[in-house]
């Protein structure tokens, strides 16, 4: 089993344009197979320009966390706009 703990993430919104940010962590294992946690959704409108939220959380897998890699995108709503995603992060320690 690996865990990251603590792990944080942040998003940003600095545009108004009626959408919001949200963020997500992806893991993967020494096969490649992916895990995407949930997506962290900053709660303002998106009328306005300027805020930022932060999330204190954990990612814990019995199959073990050999990298990750940081999603970003823009939603409506619950739908999903668009997005970029980081280069994977190999695990130091397996």
């Amino acid at each position: 089993m690996t865990q990251i703990d603590p792990l944080g993430l942040r998003v940003d919104d600095t545009k108004a344009d009626g959408y919001h940010p949200a963020v997500r962590l992806i893991t993967y294992d020494a096969n490649y197979d992916q895990v995407k946690w949930p997506w962290h959704h900053y709660t303002s409108s998106g009328t306005t320009a300027g805020g930022h939220e932060i999330w204190e959380t954990s990612a814990r897998d019995l199959n073990n966390i050999e990298g990750v890699k940081i999603q970003v995108a823009r939603f409506n709503g619950s739908d999903y706009i668009d997005g970029c995603t980081t280069f994977p992060k190999d695990n130091p320690y397996s």
